[in-house]
């Protein structure tokens, strides 16, 4: 598949719930600042892993209110539209103030402290715990909708 390299601040985004318990993590901007020259500024698999001491992340990201709440809009609307469930990571670029999403990532890492939204749920005081058991209760609350509670047996 190619695709047109859109330039511009490159941000992911964690979304956590189902329906109307929807909610949307702290933005973290991925800057590229401080990485060689050679490398292109994609989060790439090798930027994460050999360069990932010299990637610097902002979270929450520097963004006026209108441009947040946008990012945000877009990475719900990609969430409902793809039927992700309980958690999903979306991967957007700003070019011109126009949020584009680069990748939904349906299981993204939970590795303390070097996921991306462990780094999320951390800087909301979610914390990593807090983090794991929202998106268990999700999945447990997806699943057992008051429908089915009163058909299941013990």
């Amino acid at each position: 598949m190619i695709t047109e390299y859109i330039e511009g601040r490159e941000f992911t985004v964690g979304v956590l719930g189902n329906g109307k318990t929807l909610m949307v993590l702290p933005i973290l901007e991925v800057d590229f600042s401080n990485l060689p020259e050679h490398l292109n500024n994609i989060y790439s698999f090798e930027v994460k892993f050999h360069y990932g001491d010299r990637t610097i992340f902002h979270i929450p990201a520097k963004l006026k209110r209108e441009t947040k709440k946008r990012i945000e809009r877009i990475a719900i609307k990609a969430y409902n539209t793809l039927g992700m469930r309980d958690y999903a990571r979306i991967d957007i670029r700003l070019r011109d103030n126009i949020p584009y999403v680069l990748e939904v990532n349906s299981l993204p890492g939970l590795m303390k402290g070097h996921s991306d939204l462990t780094k999320m749920a951390e800087a909301c005081k979610l914390g990593y715990s807090g983090l794991i058991m929202k998106i268990v209760r999700n999945a447990i609350n997806r699943y057992y909708s008051d429908d089915e509670l009163k058909y299941k047996t013990v």
